[in-house]
């Protein structure tokens, strides 16, 4: 489940200004999962090639996990604060791609690499 930055940021600003919100939990998120495999196939259709997944075994999630797949359930968000994400996943990615290129002479690559 991942939502784009500015609709998280736009959950927060109306969670905190919700009267009732002091010791409320109310979930930011889509309410869609999506798997590692598919968000990978969504950039690499945008890129407009096609991307490999390397899998280190060390880091995969152990079978005995108490989670295995992260879903929020905004329906708080949605009914109470009138909040629900605006940008699709797609179109997320595109914009985390375009600022990307923009700011890629800025980035230490060596942080963000094996």
């Amino acid at each position: 489940d991942f939502t784009y930055v500015d609709d998280t940021v736009a959950g927060l600003l109306a969670f905190a200004a919700w009267p009732d919100a002091p010791g409320r939990t109310v979930q930011l998120g889509t309410g869609v999962g999506v798997t590692v495999h598919e968000l990978v196939d969504g950039v690499g259709e945008l890129l407009g090639r096609s991307l490999q997944v390397e899998v280190d075994q060390a880091r995969l999630r152990p079978g005995a996990s108490e989670v295995l797949r992260l879903i929020s359930d905004p329906t708080v968000a949605r009914e109470t604060l009138g909040w629900q994400p605006a940008v699709s996943l797609p179109d997320g990615l595109q914009r985390t791609i375009t600022w990307l290129e923009r700011n890629a002479p800025a980035i230490p690559a060596a942080r963000y690499s094996k």
